[in-house]
């Protein structure tokens, strides 16, 4: 509560990931609906709500150390140019849940890994003993990753977090209203994969 906007941090933590009911509200009706389409049989409802269920990921912190405070837009900007080398890092060890995904003409590459915890979260289930992570290869790294990568793989993952939004739109099952909107994803995007 302490911090303020434009406050440097070093902040050590693990990558969590969380399956959650994403729903979207109507600004026309009001209404709160899962992002899927509902269906209308009860055994279609069920199938539903494992689909309607989709995975945050976000860092869960295990210390914090502030290291500058009252910088402008500017001066914070200008200092994590100079540290950027160690701005951002993410190191991952896990197993593939399937095999990569090629996109954009084979220029980006997608996976999940399945990372066992060493961490458990206060408010958790407490039998969840793994994290599923994305990872998105970019450029020759997404094409050594096709030709190298397999379900089941141990890989280690040295990269950085990064914030990637898209659009969607959803259609109000009550009142029939389409809507578009930005959802986001955290994904690690590697430096290099072992």
């Amino acid at each position: 509560a302490s911090l303020h906007e434009n406050d440097i941090v070093v902040l050590k933590g693990v990558v969590s990931t969380k399956n959650v009911n994403k729903q979207v509200i109507c600004k026309q009706c009001g209404e709160a609906f899962p992002v899927r389409e509902s269906k209308h049989t009860e055994a279609e409802q069920d199938e539903e709500d494992d689909e309607a269920t989709s995975m945050i990921t976000y860092v869960t912190p295990i210390a914090m150390d502030v290291r500058k405070t009252n910088l402008t837009e500017n001066e914070a900007q200008q200092f994590l140019l100079q540290v950027r080398e160690m701005s951002n890092e993410v190191q991952l060890i896990g197993n593939l849940c399937a095999d990569p995904k090629s996109f954009e003409g084979g220029k980006a590459t997608s996976y999940q890994l399945g990372v066992n915890r060493k961490f458990y979260q206060k408010y958790d289930d407490p039998s969840i003993n793994a994290d599923y992570p994305f990872i998105r290869s970019l450029g020759t790294q997404a094409e050594n990753d096709i030709e190298a990568l397999h379900k089941g793989s141990l890989v280690l993952v040295d990269g950085f977090l990064k914030m990637r939004h898209f659009d969607r739109k959803s259609t109000c099952p009550y009142c029939g209203t389409v809507r578009s909107w930005t959802d986001y994803c955290l994904e690690v995007v590697p430096y290099s994969v072992e």
